[in-house]
């Protein structure tokens, strides 16, 4: 009587496949807002709000609304921080 072969055996080996993934390089941008002869961009305005929030805050995410009429940018960071700073 002919022993049974185990399924292990018996199935085909499994394949392995390797497929390229190419990413596109990421857009290197800089927003500047420019309004009545003053210029900023949108990291120093990001980095002026990370600098007027308590130095033990952990910053996770920041908000900046820019209102250049009242030469203010208002701020909400984590969800829960609010503020302002001159433009």
């Amino acid at each position: 009587m002919p022993a049974k072969k185990k399924a292990a055996e018996t199935a085909a080996p499994a394949k392995t496949t390797t497929r390229k993934t190419t990413r596109k390089p990421a857009v290197k941008s800089v927003v500047t807002i420019q309004y009545a002869g003053k210029e900023m961009t949108a990291a120093s305005l990001v980095d002026q709000v990370k600098a007027a929030v308590p130095a033990d805050t952990v910053v996770k995410t920041v908000n900046v609304y820019v209102k250049p009429e009242e030469n203010k940018a208002y701020y909400v960071v984590n969800g829960e921080i609010t503020g302002d700073i001159d433009l």
